[in-house]
């Protein structure tokens, strides 16, 4: 079946179509392949519900028969045919009631493990917030215990190896997942989530990772990238390099700014990331001699620019404050042998790395990237333009004002403080526009959508930033020496913000009508359910009176015969019973 996955790149909802599962439905058979209703009532009522062709109709009549005929031989039959019947309907909350029930009767119902996981794994998704945990821990762990409890099932007698291999085929790699969501969003297990989707992953063949496998090769991607011990770019750089392989064309601009982040911050440049692009187009995983060449160690960055400088009294006072803090004591020697009858600067000073993007006060790029990475908001102090009206409502004198901008992971927030403009807190996807104006004083504009003063509607606005230190002059042009610098360093951190790269994002939304799980046929299920069985046509009566040719008719040539006298007796042994005629007519029954 052809389903539509959705899953979320760098906060971007990006809807592509996959072939989730195409499966072939194996017949799961009861080792008792007939069973028999001894009720006629209740056949019948077991008959009207099963041929009804309405979904809903059909759900009602075996909804009625369960309740009508709660021990019934063919309950987990009817209870398997009503959880087809919800999925069928999209209705994902009875869906999980006739599974819970059905998985009281059969712990080991595949099948009603199948459908639930993938409703509560969708819930859990949808639950989680800006921060990337979910909101919903219980319904995340419980997808979780009954996903691990689904890849220990065994085959049940009488199904074929082949048909449970298609079965498990589709189910496993769902379990694997709903695991891995849960270490991800409700333990905060990133390790035990990257060996999950990896287990995932070894399920699919290469035709199926490049579909199926590719949404949850993104998020092995993004947990492998996550800050903290199990962070591992190198292999975060390969498997979203695989997603960029085979993501249809629109999306690759969405992965390929957190690709070239990632391999940009490991290796220090893009040089090779073609050839690691070839490479995961290939496999899914990647070969034990793959390697990514890491970034100079500031050491050694240190060492080639005093290896390489003919004169180190000629390098700006940072680099000279970033070496004494950071080289090796020989090239620490070097500079303070070269800076004798100098001033040298104070070896404790707070500086950045030689060659790193910086701000004014040695604020870097890196700094403020790995506060907002630990879940910290960081506050960015600007300049502001704004305009006087006058009595008509017409813009008249510019004027600038300070402010700040504040930036975390999921918002994006500014403090207006005198003119015309509104304060806002938005998250990535609202903002529309974003520019870099190096021949306007080096502004950053950004057009976005924010609510009205009024809260009633959504507007587009342009704001207009500068650096700290910008200023109107009297021809009316814009003084601002360091605006350049701050303006270089907001517009990138709003770049990377408006991505999405740093919020984590679930995907697998509710099963719904149009989103339906994968069919998986009935592990409970009969080749006939037989009606009851004809019951015995009634005896016959037998009156005093009766002449000899209608017992006959009614019963048949006796066992034995006797006569005496006037009278004729029939023996019938098989119903103990003696019969005696006189002059032709039933005159005794003994």
């Amino acid at each position: 079946m052809k389903q539509t996955r959705r899953f979320r790149v760098m906060g971007l909802v990006v809807i592509t179509s996959m072939v989730i599962l195409i499966l072939v439905s194996p017949t799961l058979r009861a080792q008792n392949s007939t069973v028999t209703i001894r009720d006629q009532a209740e056949f019948n009522s077991y008959q009207m519900a099963t041929s009804q062709t309405d979904t809903r109709t059909k759900a009602s009549q075996l909804e009625g028969f369960l309740q009508s005929y709660p021990q019934s031989v063919v309950k987990q039959a009817v209870l398997d045919m009503l959880v087809d019947t919800y999925q069928g309907m999209g209705d994902p909350d009875k869906t999980l009631s006739a599974t819970s029930r059905l998985l009281q009767m059969d712990t080991n119902n595949l099948k009603a493990i199948l459908y639930s996981v993938y409703i509560k794994y969708g819930r859990c998704a949808k639950s989680v917030d800006q921060t990337g945990m979910s909101t919903d821990k219980q319904t995340c762990d419980d997808a979780a215990t009954l996903a691990t409890k689904g890849l220990t099932v065994a085959k049940p007698a009488g199904t074929s190896s082949d048909d449970w291999k298609k079965l498990t085929g589709a189910a496993f790699p769902i379990f694997h997942s709903a695991i891995a969501l849960d270490d991800m969003v409700s333990k905060k297990d990133i390790r035990a989530a990257q060996a999950e989707y990896k287990a995932e992953l070894m399920l699919y063949t290469d035709d199926q990772s490049k579909s199926s496998g590719l949404n949850d090769t993104l998020l092995l991607a993004q947990a492998y990238s996550q800050p903290g011990t199990a962070q591992d770019l190198v292999q975060a750089c390969w498997f979203y390099a695989r997603v960029w392989d085979y993501a249809p064309p629109q999306y690759q601009a969405k992965i390929e700014p957190q690709l070239e982040r990632f391999y940009k911050k490991f290796h220090g440049s893009l040089d090779g990331l073609d050839a690691v692009k070839a490479q995961a187009a290939a496999t899914t995983f990647p070969p034990a001699t793959f390697v990514i060449t890491p970034a100079p160690t500031p050491a050694e960055i240190i060492h080639q620019v005093v290896a390489t400088t003919p004169d180190l009294t000629k390098l700006n006072l940072e680099d000279k404050e970033y070496i004494l803090a950071n080289g090796s004591k020989e090239d620490v020697d070097k500079l303070r042998a070269a800076l004798q009858d100098q001033v040298t600067p104070d070896s404790n000073t707070s500086s950045t790395q030689v060659g790193e993007q910086t701000g004014p006060s040695g604020l870097s790029l890196a700094a403020f990237e790995n506060d907002i990475e630990a879940g910290r908001e960081i506050s960015f102090p600007i300049k502001y333009n704004y305009y006087f009206e006058d009595s008509d409502g017409n813009s008249t004198d510019v004027g600038f004002e300070d402010g700040f901008v504040t930036l975390s992971k999921s918002t994006f927030g500014f403090q207006v403080t005198k003119g015309y403009k509104q304060s806002f807190a938005i998250p990535p996807e609202k903002i529309l526009e974003l520019v870099e104006q190096p021949q306007q004083a080096s502004r950053v504009k950004v057009k976005m959508a924010i609510k009205s003063v009024r809260g009633n509607k959504e507007i587009k606005q342009d704001y207009y930033f500068y650096g700290p230190g910008a200023s109107a002059v009297e021809d009316g042009s814009i003084s601002c020496g360091d605006c350049g610098d701050w303006m270089d360093i907001l517009y990138a951190l709003l770049t990377n913000f408006r991505s999405g790269q740093w919020v984590r994002i679930a995907v697998a939304p509710e099963p719904t009508p149009e989103a339906a799980a994968p069919p998986v046929p009935p592990q409970h299920q009969y080749d006939d359910v037989a009606p009851p069985p004809t019951p015995p046509a009634p005896a016959p009566t037998l009156n005093i009176g009766e002449r000899k040719a209608q017992v006959l008719a009614d019963f048949g040539e006796p066992q034995r015969k006797a006569v005496n006298g006037p009278k004729e007796i029939y023996f019938y042994t098989d119903l103990k019973m003696k019969i005696v005629f006189t002059n032709g007519k039933v005159s005794n029954i003994e």
